[in-house]
């Protein structure tokens, strides 16, 4: 070889060596950028688009450091739809600045995802000391929120949950310092905190361990069981400990030495996912026993009763949702019939993101888990755990909403799982500036399966019941967004006050579920609503007859329950009244409130029937 193009070669290698941790660290920054922004709408989402700056910010930076496109990753398309969905919610939503406050958390945790995918997998500090951010924040953060959990929250709230924990809750309470910041409720916590776990335990597991390195990590990790432990989340505890469980012992099964001729004893393999199966579903026994699915004395209005009312709820908006950050009085005014909020959200992740941001939304969050199943192992090093988390946070989502209820903050880190497994493979100890995640493979499966969709979608609208359904979800928009987006207690008594006042107009709803009824008499949402303005406004034949057709066809619906048997009591039929009412839950004091209204309106009569068939039902 040429001694010159020797030292040219030489000299090129430290130069490109400098170059890429040039560009890792501008990488770095760029994400910084950008978790600045995500905490800026954690703390602040009343600031709205303007910490797009900084996203901006980030991406040139990113762009010019890559040279790739801004979007290139594989579950770009399905945040795309789940983003457009969550702006319409906010549109929807009866509260303008609740519902777009919604919007930019969940933007935020977009944010938060592409920061993680561009995070550069090592950065050089010079004199041959490399520090991974990524592992760093991923074992650190969950700690940091463990101890804001543990020195913000007042633990005696909750004395009642879990009563055995409150000597160490008084312990903390002791320690606790003077604090006025934001409350992070503990079931958000402990949902949180049990979804990061398996990454923190991925990325402890994967750094170079030493005595400073195993002390530090083992205090994040305590600090994180600790807060988990504290938050007296039942659900986040189980669904946990069923995912570290089954990956526990996936591991062991990958482990198994005994072959036979070139494979695993399949008697041996059989056996192990046998004992597997049969701890999972003594797990989950546990967690049906232990969680509170059933109404009782700290759970007045339990889980299965929640979930079943709230599916009630959806099926009056099941295209459009009611909106973002919408649950708490639509549910407390159209199911609950009380004149206060009750609950803020369904409890259910699932239930939770179809309210909020309709059939887009469920259909972009399905969209994301299929591509995430369907990801490979050799797709990213971070497979096992991002599977893992991904399940804790489904599995916690079927009896509790940690990351999309409660007032929706921990959506900013819903999408992290999602963004691991968007990271390339990268081989050890080479790092590079030009290193993005994997391009989309191109696939004619979902344009095709779009298109499908479609065309069934077309031949369905055609159908007079679907175009029932659509009508009634309008109808229901239209008297959500008109009674909600002014009513205010107690400056209006009952939601009734608002429905009789010229402040407000309802003929819009009312022309959509009239048109809905055109098309299918029995539409049960159409029917109800129209019972319930119809009683509001003192038209008692009318609002019979719809709420008995709507009654014939739904039978197991609360609201139409009871609003049925306030119109027989006051038309005169009160063991009618009293049986329906015996069906329904009325501990929040719903016929009183309706006594109280007959009487507020001058109905002495009306009133004193409502009284007398109230009797029959004690």
């Amino acid at each position: 070889m040429n001694p010159l193009s020797l030292s040219k070669h030489v000299v090129a290698e430290p130069r490109a060596e400098t170059e890429a941790s040039r560009g890792n660290a501008i990488l770095c920054l760029s994400s910084l950028l950008g978790f600045v922004a995500a905490g800026l709408w954690l703390v602040w989402p009343e600031l709205g688009p303007w910490p797009l700056t900084l996203v901006a910010l980030a991406l040139v930076a990113r762009k010019l450091t890559t040279r790739a496109p801004i979007l290139n990753t594989p579950f770009d398309r399905p945040l795309l739809l789940f983003l457009c969905a969550a702006a319409v919610g906010a549109w929807l939503a009866y509260s303008q600045r609740a519902g777009w406050d919604k919007f930019w958390l969940i933007v935020a945790g977009v944010v938060v995802y592409t920061s993680i995918v561009y995070l550069p997998d090592e950065i050089d500090l010079g004199s041959s000391r490399r520090i991974s951010p990524l592992r760093a924040l991923l074992i650190v953060a969950p700690a940091v929120i463990s101890l804001y959990s543990l020195l913000s929250t007042d633990w005696m709230r909750w004395a009642e949950k879990l009563s055995w924990l409150n000597p160490v809750r008084s312990w903390m309470i002791a320690l606790r310092p003077a604090f006025s910041g934001y409350d992070l409720h503990p079931n958000v916590a402990g949902g949180i905190l049990a979804a990061l776990i398996p990454l923190q335990l991925a990325a402890l597991f994967s750094v170079k361990r030493s005595g400073v390195h195993i002390w530090l990590g083992g205090l994040c990790l305590g600090l994180s069981a600790l807060g988990l432990f504290m938050s007296a989340a039942r659900g986040a505890w189980l669904s946990l400990a069923i995912v570290l469980t089954a990956w526990g012992l996936w591991w062991v099964s990958g482990q198994v030495v005994l072959r036979r001729k070139g494979g695993a004893d399949p008697r041996l393999r059989r056996a192990l996912w046998a004992a597997v199966g049969a701890i999972l579903i003594a797990i989950i026994c546990s967690a049906l026993i232990a969680t509170p699915l059933r109404a009782g004395p700290t759970e007045p209005d339990g889980r299965l009763t929640l979930w079943r009312n709230s599916l009630d709820l959806a099926l009056d908006y099941p295209l459009s949702g009611l909106g973002l950050a919408s649950f708490e009085m639509p549910y407390s005014s159209y199911v609950l019939l009380v004149h206060v909020g009750y609950l803020t959200h369904a409890h259910n992740l699932l239930l939770d993101v179809w309210l909020g941001q309709g059939l887009l939304g469920l259909l972009g969050l399905g969209w994301l888990l299929a591509i995430a199943v369907r990801t490979g192992r050799q797709a990213s090093p971070w497979w096992h755990a991002a599977l893992a988390s991904l399940a804790v946070i489904l599995l916690h989502g079927l009896v509790d909403d940690a990351f999309y209820g409660y007032d929706g903050r921990g959506v900013v880190l819903l999408f992290v799982p999602f963004a691991l497994l968007a990271r390339p493979v990268t081989v050890p100890g080479v790092s590079s500036p030009q290193q993005v995640p994997a391009k989309r493979q191109i696939s004619y499966v979902v344009p095709i399966l779009g298109g499908i969709a479609a065309v069934l979608a077309g031949a369905a609208l055609m159908l007079p019941g679907s175009r029932a359904i659509i009508e009634a979800n309008l109808g229901a928009l239209a008297q959500t967004r008109a009674e909600l987006s002014r009513y205010q207690w107690p400056e209006w008594p009952i939601q009734d006050a608002l429905r009789r006042s010229p402040e407000v107009n309802l003929e819009p709803a009312i022309a959509h579920f009239e048109a809905a009824l055109v098309l299918d008499p029995h539409n049960v949402a159409a029917n109800r609503r129209l019972g319930q303005i119809e009683l509001s406004r003192e038209q008692y034949g009318a609002a019979k007859d719809h709420l008995e057709k709507a009654l014939a066809v739904a039978p197991w619906q609360r609201a139409t329950r009871q609003l049925l048997g306030e119109s027989y009591a006051i038309n005169g039929q009160p063991e009618l009244a009293a049986e329906l009412w015996r069906t329904v839950d009325l501990a929040q004091g719903q016929l009183a409130a309706r006594l109280w209204w007959y009487q507020h309106i001058g109905e002495a009569e009306r009133a004193r029937r409502l009284a007398g068939a109230l009797k029959l039902t004690q």
